[in-house]
């Protein structure tokens, strides 16, 4: 029921679109608004199938907006959350090629919001000078998104270790990530801190990862949201557990996860969902692991 009022919702509204220009502003706009106050009933979501159908019919519906307001900040930022969302939670344990695909999506639209921080971002990372300078200039005004365009990008870059470009580019979303680490460490969960306790955990110790930083960082992330993210205890066993060789620590934390009660904190419900989807598929893969 609530997958099909969604339809007739986005079907509803991309008629509208079809209408004249200032009526279409007025329909972006008011649209946007009401999707990101939205934001906390999806967060409650319990049941995988609904998150995940509203998602891409979000998704498709917020790309629609775009199209009549290619500048709207709300819209991007949204779009980029929603891509890395829909990526982390329903794609990139069974179709990781697909998933990359969706955080370069994601990435793009919150480098289109940084453009308009600074041009330099639509020249791309390439050139370290400018990249250093359009970093350095970034206000509080567009942190959310650096960060945002560093998580998708980071993830990507987990899911592309055969490339060469991404070991190029993991230097600058290290960059990105410490910029907001050091500015606003409790962004999105305390996901700078999640962030760089993978990045210590997977990285080879021979090529700088650092297993001890990585459990400081998972404890930091684990201390600032009162141990009620349980996607953080995934990364700890994802990535430290086993570059620790550690399948024992390993199987008792995706085991918790597993028998996790998602009801008892409502309001990141989903979250602590996709982390028990994700622990058990894990879990069922220990034995390829060990």
């Amino acid at each position: 029921m609530k997958t099909r009022l969604m339809v007739m919702t986005v079907s509803f509204l991309v008629l509208c679109l079809t209408c004249g220009c200032s009526l279409n502003r007025i329909v972006v706009r008011s649209t946007a608004s009401v999707l990101e106050k939205g934001l906390a009933a999806m967060y409650r979501e319990t049941d995988l199938i609904i998150a995940e159908n509203s998602l891409v019919s979000q998704l498709k519906l917020l790309e629609a907006l775009l199209e009549n307001d290619p500048h709207n900040e709300t819209v991007l930022m949204l779009l980029t959350q929603g891509y890395y969302a829909y990526a982390l939670g329903f794609v990139e344990d069974n179709d990781p090629d697909r998933a990359k695909m969706l955080y370069v999506r994601g990435r793009d639209y919150a480098r289109t919001v940084l453009e308009k921080a600074d041009p330099l971002w639509g020249q791309g990372t390439s050139d370290s000078q400018h990249f250093e300078r359009a970093l350095s200039q970034i206000g509080e005004k567009y942190l959310e998104a650096l960060f945002w365009n560093a998580m998708n990008w980071g993830n990507w870059i987990m899911l592309s270790l055969d490339n060469p470009q991404a070991l190029f580019d993991l230097i600058r979303v290290e960059q990105m990530m410490q910029l907001v680490l050091e500015r606003k460490e409790n962004l999105f969960f305390a996901g700078p801190h999640v962030f760089f306790g993978c990045l210590h955990a997977a990285r080879p110790v021979m090529l700088g990862g650092d297993p001890q930083l990585a459990q400081e960082h998972f404890e930091w992330a684990k201390r600032l949201n009162n141990d009620t993210i349980k996607l953080v205890d995934f990364y700890k066993a994802r990535f430290y557990a086993r570059q620790v060789l550690d399948a024992e620590l390993y199987e008792q934390i995706l085991s918790e996860i597993v028998a996790y009660d998602v009801n008892s904190v409502p309001e990141v419900a989903l979250l602590n969902q996709i982390a028990r989807k994700k622990a058990q598929f894990w879990l069922d893969r220990k034995d390829d692991l060990f």
